[in-house]
């Protein structure tokens, strides 16, 4: 019943547009594939393992400089004004 209750409570959080961290990660973690990287606009896009659902991560450009589309990757991040999501660490896997 716990576990039916967080996965309805996260389908709405995800559903209203709130990012929520990937339960199984922890707070402020997601997982997944990266899908695309805007070098110039310095953000990046990935597939979410869990939501299957993609988000974007703002980076610095020498962080971008490692990435590659179809990277499998761990990233911790922060939420800035304005509801973006701030890569803080990122870890390939």
């Amino acid at each position: 019943m716990r576990h039916l209750i967080a996965t309805l409570l996260s389908a709405v959080l995800l559903g209203s547009g709130l990012a929520n961290a990937c339960e199984s990660l922890g707070e402020n973690m997601h997982m997944g594939s990266i899908v695309s990287i805007d070098r110039a606009g310095n953000t990046f896009v990935i597939l979410d393992a869990e939501s299957q659902k993609p988000i974007r991560f703002i980076a610095s450009k020498a962080a971008l400089i490692t990435l590659s589309v179809n990277d499998m990757v761990e990233v911790s991040y922060e939420v800035v004004e304005g509801g973006g999501l701030r890569m803080l660490n990122l870890a390939r896997l």
